[in-house]
């Protein structure tokens, strides 16, 4: 009996013993567990360093949209990509960086990325509400696929939150000339302007809106206005060349259009319409090469086939006058039209 009780009291000493041992193991493995989840940052940690990828990419972003508005190049797409790339290192570590969505929605919608730029303005705004750059990046989608009334109710959610934003008003003007609401559109260009006059784009989309008003001298002080505050806008010396054609100021509109080719040497539209003034002016020989240079660039521009057609007609060259002529008829647009 007494040999039994000690054998109980030895076996109960070791599950004592063995049980402590398990104890200090699982605390020691409980200490190397939370110095290992120490080792990385925590979530706020994550949070501070995705809003300093975000300020970075911010930054390449307006990089690309400064380099795009003087150039034609593929500079400015590269920077779009490098934001890209920075917008999704901040998204990996916030998911919830509402505005890291968005403005990677605005980059991707300027490389024509369109259905995966819709896909983050709508995440944007599914955590997020009030991020203006998702509204008027899902109007610019809508407005680019013809969706006109959904692009109007986009820019107005944005004018909601930001009634004193420039550029949704200047994109709800562009938009109101598109539906050919032209007063309206100039109503809210003079709004944009009023709480930005430093802004160009503003100015020239002004102008534009006068011409289709026929307003040619309003138009033209916005085109002189537009250059002024941007002397590489190739766009606004078009218009401004546009506006003295117009007025019938050939060789005025000729020194824009010379202005407009060297600040871009492939807008196909400034060597056709500089080619026609010449024409204006029987320089028939300087004429046909700008309009050759034109087709060189745009192979389908039926204006610059028509329009050769009249100096090849001027230069007794009837075979290919009515070549060309014809060749315009086929694209749609005939002499008199």
């Amino acid at each position: 009996m007494q040999k039994n009780q000690t054998l109980m009291k030895q076996l109960q000493h070791k599950c004592l013993t063995n049980y402590f041992k398990m104890i200090k193991k699982l605390f020691f493995i409980a200490l190397s567990v939370a110095a290992f989840s120490n080792c990385g940052p925590n979530k706020d940690e994550l949070r501070e360093k995705a809003k300093t990828d975000v300020s970075k990419a911010k930054d390449i972003l307006t990089q690309a949209e400064n380099t795009g508005k003087i150039s034609t190049d593929t500079s400015a797409n590269k920077q779009y990509e490098a934001a890209i790339q920075v917008f999704t290192d901040a998204i990996a570590k916030n998911e919830k960086a509402a505005d890291a969505y968005a403005m990677r929605g605005w980059a991707k919608f300027r490389l024509k990325q369109m259905d995966a730029a819709m896909l983050d303005f709508d995440k944007s705004l599914s955590i997020d509400k009030t991020v203006v750059i998702a509204h008027t990046g899902k109007g610019n989608i809508h407005e680019a696929n013809g969706n006109l009334a959904e692009a109007l109710n986009d820019y107005t959610n944005a004018l909601a939150i930001t009634p004193k934003d420039a550029n949704t008003n200047n994109s709800i003007g562009s938009l109101k000339r598109k539906m050919g609401k032209l007063d309206e559109a100039v109503l809210s260009y003079n709004q944009a302007i009023e709480l930005n006059a430093q802004e160009p784009l503003f100015f020239f989309n002004r102008a534009n809106a006068f011409v289709d008003l026929k307003k040619y001298d309003v138009a033209q002080k916005d085109y002189e206005t537009a250059v002024r505050l941007r002397p590489q806008y190739a766009v606004a010396f078009a218009g401004k060349a546009n506006i003295n054609y117009q007025k019938g100021q050939y060789k005025a509109a000729i020194e824009d259009y010379n202005k407009a080719i060297e600040l871009q040497p492939d807008n196909s539209d400034a060597w056709r319409n500089r080619g026609y003034n010449k024409l204006k002016i029987n320089q028939l020989e300087d004429a046909l090469a700008d309009l050759n240079k034109a087709l060189t660039i745009k192979s389908e521009d039926k204006l610059a086939y028509l329009f050769r057609s009249e100096v090849y007609a001027k230069m007794n060259r009837k075979i290919e006058a009515n070549a060309d002529a014809e060749r315009a008829k086929m694209m749609g647009i005939g002499v008199g039209q």
